[in-house]
């Protein structure tokens, strides 16, 4: 079962996927040397992870299109802290300005780069990691928001 967010993230996975940004793949496993694009939780390996999640919406009053922003969490691997930027850079600098794509399904007008980098520090294994934060224009039309 898909959800309008799940669609929302999926599609985001997808689309850097194809552009050979990093691998998707929502039901299978991941080699070492991947970049695992993932939706949610970061797992515990690859050592090279993206993962997006969405954390806030805002609709302009009257209109079925929303605002919603998006973070993407890099890691990298231990033993070199900029391991995340060269995860998250190339995703970062080609999702800014992206206008007029359909993802999973969704209408999106435009995305935007709205803050970061933030780093993270390391994680238990000594990984860093590092989060950038995207507003995206989405159509979301419901049932008292049609168009």
């Amino acid at each position: 079962m898909s959800t309008w967010t799940t669609s929302l993230i999926d599609g985001l996975a997808q689309l850097l996927h194809d552009a050979g940004l990093g691998v998707y793949r929502p039901t299978g496993t991941y080699a070492a040397a991947d970049i695992a694009v993932v939706a949610g939780v970061l797992p515990p390996m690859p050592d090279r992870v993206y993962c997006l999640s969405l954390y806030g919406t805002v609709r302009p009053s009257g209109l079925a299109d929303v605002r919603v922003s998006i973070q993407g969490r890099a890691r990298g691997p231990a033993g070199d802290s900029r391991s995340a930027d060269y995860v998250a850079d190339p995703i970062r600098d080609y999702l800014d300005g992206y206008r007029a794509v359909t993802v999973g399904g969704i209408r999106i007008s435009q995305i935007l780069h709205a803050s970061g980098p933030g780093v993270l520090g390391l994680d238990g294994s000594n990984r860093p990691g590092r989060t950038d934060n995207f507003a995206i224009t989405a159509e979301r039309p419901t049932t008292h928001y049609p168009d």
